[in-house]
């Protein structure tokens, strides 16, 4: 499952372990309400967060889960 609507967010074009471009990636909002996308590769199971109009670089994830 892949959710194709609107741009791609920086980062998450192609896995950031692997650089395989069969991701999934699913817009979310984490728990303090900012908008982020999700990824998972099918290749290597790397899972990354990375926040709308960011840099490209993933989120920690504390700053996702909580502590």
């Amino acid at each position: 499952m892949s959710q194709a609507t609107g741009p791609l967010v920086d980062g998450t074009k192609v896995c950031a372990r692997c650089g395989s471009s069969d991701v999934t990636r699913i817009r979310m909002a984490l728990r303090d309400g900012r908008p982020a996308v999700f990824v998972s590769c099918k290749a290597c199971e790397q899972t990354n967060w990375f926040a709308l109009g960011g840099d490209g670089t993933p989120l920690d994830r504390s700053e996702v889960l909580g502590p």
